[in-house]
């Protein structure tokens, strides 16, 4: 006793050491051994953030951006590699034994052809953007203004203009073709479009590039401090503290300025960071067209100093490559448009028949005019965790298609705001009331055990018979026994050649209902051997009850094998209780899964 009171007073003072709290423990394990406890957890927002991070230092930045954009695993980033980090973190006290039942969302996949929609380094699908080059070869108003119109639409020139562009094309090969489109020619033609992370980023680049800029790139490369741009948060940063003398990013030209001043250069560098952008975006940019001054608008977010969402226009101040820009319209946080006709960015998936490319039936691709009509994904024409996929789909898809019938689907490609599937693409269903999305997210269960060093993923299948269980038995007996039918009871709730009584819940071992119904492998047999015939039957149901109520099972997850741990209860032919446990190992996946008896309970 006194050795543990010295020991927790000398914890007190290791709350200034760099671990204390796993300086501490070490000492009471040592002292009182391993503390052990099952808990059950159900995992938070917050929490999911924290395997985020976790998944991050793992070395897996793909599941770190999938986690925090969805808060849920998947096949693909399963709860096993990363749950048992998590735990180690949560659960500093707990050792050898300990066991953790976690609840978490689970995001079921899209079906497999789901994927021939979405982009990627794996994936088959090809992007193609139309280019000017595209549009000048087609002539007339759809050269000048670089945009399809109603009167010459995207569908009379896109087939030729893929079979150019992929000469070699075999048969199911995909195209996800982009274009932009305008219903008719407009008198004031415009550019309009938000800046997005990839346009903050090439901000960002320019001032890497920069040699005597590019001190203000973060550690991190996707933010800086010159301009302001962030393509992480997809703003401008317009905090004055982080400019001026002592802050992070000190530049010298604003040490001296009052902080309207400073306020004023900041804003006027964040202008200077448009016109990078649109010399970029736009090098051929026109001045005119058709004699019609030709207007960009641009649309960005601020944070820090005069936060908001702002609007700017600009015009060519002179063609080139690059073109230069003048501001026009000074930043203001009304909307503004100069085009009766707006510009619109849509795309259309193809397949090639081995003929010809075909537009795909029932597969859309949102335009930025479809996001607009939704609300909030308008603001940056993509999806986020905030304005959900979800939430919107289904209500467009109903518009789409007022007339579904119960068992329709159509896949919907849209973005995302994620660095790591920018581009997504699901499938929805018509249940007969409402779309739903075939890739939905549910809650799931797993075991995590602890083996005295860390936390690892149990696949362990553990619980006590239930009626239901038993019910299999009984229904099994009855069809696949021969005469089964005559080893039940009248309530067809219990059943003599295994003893499964669904009603009572437990196995009836008593001999004497052996012979009144006649059961088969008794006959001649002493009280001993009868009694030990119930027994090897028992496990024998077991494994039957198993078999029915796990036609899925799997040998293995994640590479460890699954076990059942079966307990179960009877009526002894003394007219005793008993309790027993079996363990069953899964040797044959499903379906028609195979079950091999590991332990056997002694009786």
């Amino acid at each position: 006793m006194k050795k543990l009171l010295y020991i927790l007073a000398s914890s007190m003072f290791l709350l200034w050491s760099c671990e204390p709290l796993e300086d501490t423990y070490e000492e009471l394990d040592k002292e009182q051994g391993a503390y052990s406890e099952n808990v059950s957890v159900t995992l938070a927002d917050d929490d999911y953030n924290t395997v985020s991070t976790i998944a991050e230092k793992l070395g897996n930045s793909d599941a770190s951006d999938f986690i925090d954009d969805n808060l849920a695993f998947s096949e693909q980033y399963p709860a096993a590699d990363f749950i048992p980090s998590f735990l180690g973190e949560t659960y500093l006290a707990l050792n050898k034994d300990s066991r953790a039942n976690v609840t978490f969302n689970y995001m079921q996949g899209n079906p497999e052809y789901v994927s021939a929609y979405v982009p990627g380094d794996n994936s088959e699908l090809s992007v193609y953007s139309v280019s000017s080059e595209d549009y000048a070869a087609i002539g007339g108003d759809v050269a000048a203004y670089e945009m399809f119109f109603a009167s010459n639409p995207p569908e009379n020139n896109l087939p030729t203009i893929l079979d150019s562009q992929f000469p070699d094309a075999e048969e199911g090969k995909k195209v996800l073709a982009q274009f932009k489109y305008a219903e008719e020619v407009s008198s004031s033609p415009t550019v309009a479009f938000t800046v997005t992370s990839e346009d903050y980023q090439l901000i960002v680049d320019s001032v890497a590039a920069d040699p005597e800029k590019s001190h203000l790139i973060s550690s991190y490369g996707n933010d800086e401090y010159y301009y302001g741009a962030n393509a992480h948060y997809e703003n401008f940063d317009a905090n004055l503290y982080r400019r001026v003398e002592g802050g992070r990013y000190e530049q010298e030209e604003y040490f001296d300025l009052t902080e309207e001043e400073g306020e004023a250069l900041i804003s006027q560098r964040i202008q200077e960071g448009i016109q990078i952008l649109l010399r970029t975006k736009y090098p051929d940019a026109k001045a005119t067209i058709n004699g019609n001054q030709v207007y960009y608008i641009v649309t960005y977010d601020v944070y820090g100093g005069n936060s908001g969402t702002y609007n700017v226009s600009y015009v060519v101040a002179e063609e080139g490559s690059p073109a230069t820009f003048e501001l026009l319209d000074e930043p203001t946080t009304e909307p503004l448009a100069y085009s009766s006709s707006p510009t619109v960015y849509d795309g259309v998936y193809y397949a090639f028949d081995g003929n010809t490319w075909k537009p795909e039936e029932d597969v859309y691709y949102l335009s930025s005019e479809d996001y607009n009509q939704m609300g909030a994904p308008g603001d940056d024409d993509e999806f986020s965790s905030s304005a959900a996929p979800d939430t919107y789909l289904p209500i467009y898809i109903q518009m789409l298609k007022p007339f579904a019938q119960e068992g329709d689907n159509v896949v919907i490609g849209y973005k995302y705001n994620s660095d790591s599937t920018p581009t997504r693409a699901s499938e929805y269903v018509f249940n007969g009331a409402e779309w739903q999305n075939s890739s939905r997210i549910m809650e799931r269960s797993e075991q995590f055990v602890h083996n005295g060093s860390e936390w690892v993923f149990d696949p362990t299948v553990v619980f006590t018979m239930a009626t239901e269980d038993y019910q299999y038995i009984v229904d099994y007996v009855k069809t696949e026994i021969d005469g089964g039918s005559d080893y039940l009871n009248s309530y067809g709730t219990g059943e003599y050649y295994f003893g499964a009584d669904a009603y009572y819940e437990n196995f009836d071992l008593r001999l004497a209902n052996r012979t009144e119904y006649n059961i088969p492998g008794f006959e001649g047999l002493s009280i001993e051997d009868a009694i030990a015939l119930t027994y090897e039957r028992l496990g024998e149901a077991v494994e039957v009850m198993l078999m029915e109520k796990y036609p899925d099972a799997t040998a293995q997850v994640n590479g460890v094998d699954v076990h059942y741990i079966v307990t179960v209860d009877t009526y002894e032919n003394d007219l005793s209780r008993g309790k027993y446990t079996f363990d069953f190992q899964c040797v044959k996946s499903g379906p028609n899964p195979e079950f091999e008896l590991v332990e056997t309970p002694e009786f």
